[in-house]
């Protein structure tokens, strides 16, 4: 049965995701495995200033939207995109 961990931070597949946004901020990590915890480590990395840390929250937030809209499309419509497709939306959206 899935849960909001596994979904947000644990799948293997939408685990991924993380690994990629670490890739593209210029940091990596070890991910937390529960949804809260990875929040609050994730928009507090480096100790950098408030601004920053809030673009940070900003693109935590658009990783969890396009999760769950990817989960729905896959559940829902049958439909997945692939892995670098999903970073490019969370990029999009973090810059709307």
């Amino acid at each position: 049965m899935e849960d909001i961990d596994h979904l947000f931070v644990s799948c293997d597949f939408f685990g991924k995701i993380w690994i990629g946004i670490s890739n593209w901020l210029g940091f990596t990590t070890v991910h937390p495995k529960h949804v809260a915890d990875h929040f609050l480590q994730f928009e507090s990395l480096g100790g950098f200033p408030k601004n920053i840390r809030l673009s940070f929250q900003l693109i935590w937030l658009a990783c969890i939207w396009v999760i769950w809209c990817e989960r729905n499309a896959q559940i829902f419509r049958n439909k997945e995109e692939w892995l670098q497709q999903l970073l490019d939306k969370i990029k999009l959206q973090s810059y709307s």
